[in-house]
């Protein structure tokens, strides 16, 4: 039984992950898995931030491409990318990053609020220290705005609508 003091009850594990040569973070809870990238079906009508659809096992999980969200350079899928494969609220949604590095057991005393460092707070839930790397670590539910969901919700209905050729 682990008591109060106990460090692993007070810490979360966050998955680490490169964008860019940035640091980011994922709350493992989220994640359900991590896939070699491979390449996406394209969703007429999504926002900008979405890439487009995956197949993984016959289920139809969203792309999400962080670095248009994040305002960095996109650049074209590569064979080492990864998917992050995680729960935004509801829906399953895969992340394109450049590489997964770790699994990470972060205290929680040691997370600074985003909003000391960030422009955009509403999309971070804390800022860590790992590995002298500061890593910032994502609120995936947050990542799609309300006008976001209502144009996905739309465009993934009009594909499923559409005959395949």
């Amino acid at each position: 039984m682990a008591n109060a003091q106990d460090p692993e009850a007070q810490s979360e594990e966050i998955v680490v992950f490169e964008l860019s040569g940035q640091h980011y973070g994922l709350r493992s809870s989220v994640v359900r898995e991590i896939l070699m990238a491979f390449s996406p079906v394209l969703l007429p009508q999504a926002p900008p931030t979405v890439d487009g659809i995956l197949n993984v096992r016959g289920e139809t999980i969203v792309l999400l491409n962080l670095r248009k969200r994040f305002g960095l350079l996109d650049k074209p899928l590569a064979a080492s990318d990864h998917f992050i494969i995680a729960w935004e609220g509801r829906r399953l949604v895969a992340l394109r990053v450049d590489r997964v590095l770790n699994l990470r057991r972060v205290p929680i005393r040691s997370l600074v609020d985003a909003q000391r460092f960030l422009s955009q707070p509403e999309l971070i839930c804390g800022v860590a220290i790992i590995d002298d790397k500061m890593v910032v670590i994502h609120d995936l539910e947050r990542f799609l705005s309300l006008a976001d969901h209502e144009l996905l919700a739309k465009a993934l209905a009009n594909q499923h609508r559409e005959p395949h050729q």
